[in-house]
């Protein structure tokens, strides 16, 4: 299980780079499996919907994915340009708007959140146990 696959591709700050993120994801779902892909596209979409909302100013601001496919382990990064931000240390409350695409993300598979010299990079793990 040496020979992975490598996918990166720069979207704009926009809602619908959300959707081809998604798109890509669910491109891999026979070698994922369907439970696991729509894991994977999940996890993947609320992380990509963070960073448009919190990590970019304008719609040009890149949003940077990158996919390694190894047998039917899934890991990656999306990188902003944005302000600095963390997963937030509550758990959302009943009732509130927002805020749970971090927790999300979290529940689905393991990230970690880094700053980097231009912005956030948050990397991901899913495996097909977690």
């Amino acid at each position: 299980m040496s020979d992975s696959l490598r996918f990166s591709i720069r979207l704009p700050a926009h809602p619908l780079s959300v959707g081809v993120a998604r798109a890509i994801v669910r491109s891999l779902s026979r070698s994922l499996g369907s439970h696991h892909a729509d894991r994977a596209e999940l996890l993947l979409s609320e992380l990509v919907t963070n960073s448009i909302r919190h990590g970019s100013r304008t719609p040009d601001d890149p949003v940077d994915v990158e996919l390694v496919l190894q047998g039917d382990h899934l890991s990656g990064s999306v990188c902003d340009q944005g302000p600095l931000f963390d997963r937030p240390a509550e758990q959302p409350r009943p009732g509130q708007v927002g805020g749970f695409g971090l927790h999300i993300a979290a529940e689905l598979g393991q990230v970690t959140i880094q700053r980097t010299d231009t912005g956030n990079r948050v990397m991901f793990s899913l495996a097909p146990d977690l």
